[in-house]
């Protein structure tokens, strides 16, 4: 008797081991295909509430993991639901994501499209002091930190900050919008000069997002301060444009001779890109 019965628990033991390894299996299996489905609508398709919805799938499973909370607040981002994506990238932080500098960028950038300036700046306060020896976050933090500034009207303050982003990877974006604020604090001669070296560079960005406009047919590659191909960044949402300038300046562009220095009127504000 005694025997019978250990030898249907020794079956039932087996059964339970055998069915938890093949539940374990199918579980594993199908996180799998969760991770390949939100991968793929993230990085290829763009399919961003796909992409959401697998992830949140995968945190059910793995409440603890922060690279997956991380993930979906990119694919919050890609929807524009940058509240939802800020929330996320929090949680990644406190649940102790290695990647901690971007993550603290993701929120920056993501409050800037919500319009939150305030929680921005504290993050890109933030991320400017803990990424002294990361050129990438540190360049960025500070670059970001002059558009804020440029926003306030504290040109001074942006050029500054433009300044500390070129110590460590000099970059034609910030000599644009250093452009900016020099032309705004009337160094009309600074500004000049930072706009002519970097216009070309900011046209071929242009393009590479418009290739079918107009100014693909243009083999022009640095334009003067205050020509008419301040077009090339105007009416894009969410971007100050030249329109005003275009309007106020009385300036002679001939693409084959030498460029005559721009008539100025009165203080035109670049595209805040």
């Amino acid at each position: 008797m005694f025997v019978k019965v250990y030898k249907k628990v020794i079956v039932l033991v087996i059964s339970v081991v055998v069915l938890g390894v093949a539940g374990l299996f199918y579980l594993n299996s199908l996180l799998n295909k969760y991770r390949k489905e939100a991968d793929h609508a993230m990085i290829w398709s763009g399919e961003y509430a796909v992409a959401i919805e697998n992830y949140s799938k995968l945190i059910y499973w793995n409440r603890d993991k922060p690279g997956l909370y991380y993930l979906r607040g990119d694919a919050y981002t890609g929807k524009g639901e940058h509240s939802k994506a800020i929330a996320d990238y929090e949680t990644a932080l406190s649940l102790g994501i290695s990647d901690t500098l971007q993550t603290i960028l993701r929120i920056s950038l993501a409050a800037i499209q919500m319009g939150d300036l305030d929680l921005a700046e504290e993050n890109l306060i933030k991320l400017a002091i803990l990424s002294s020896n990361s050129e990438n976050e540190y360049w960025a933090a500070n670059y970001h930190l002059g558009q804020l500034e440029y926003r306030k009207g504290n040109y001074r303050g942006a050029i500054n900050y433009y300044n500390k982003s070129r110590l460590v990877m000099p970059n034609y974006r910030e000599l644009y919008h250093r452009a900016n604020a020099y032309y705004a604090l009337g160094k009309i001669d600074s500004a000049i000069q930072d706009y002519n070296a970097s216009i070309e560079f900011v046209k071929r960005d242009y393009l590479r997002l418009n290739p079918n406009s107009s100014l693909s047919k243009c083999d022009t590659c640095g334009f003067p301060f205050g020509s008419p191909e301040y077009e090339l960044l105007t009416n894009k949402k969410g971007w100050q444009t030249m329109t005003d300038l275009l309007e106020k300046l009385e300036f002679i562009f001939t693409l084959s001779k030498p460029p005559h220095e721009p008539h100025l009127h009165s203080k035109p504000r670049f595209p805040f890109i």
